[in-house]
């Protein structure tokens, strides 16, 4: 009895964590540059 109330409540956490997961609004991020070339983005300032 105590394995299968284990059990259960693992499930149910895990079924809440993906309907949580859902329900948040993904991160997006979109940058557009114009005139922008391969060399002219760096990490150290395209040195």
């Amino acid at each position: 009895m105590r394995n299968r109330l284990v059990i259960i409540s693992l499930l149910c956490n895990c079924l809440a964590q993906v309907i949580f997961a859902a329900l948040e609004k993904p991160n997006v991020v979109i940058i557009y540059g114009d005139d922008v070339g391969y060399g002219d983005i760096g990490v150290y300032g395209s040195e």
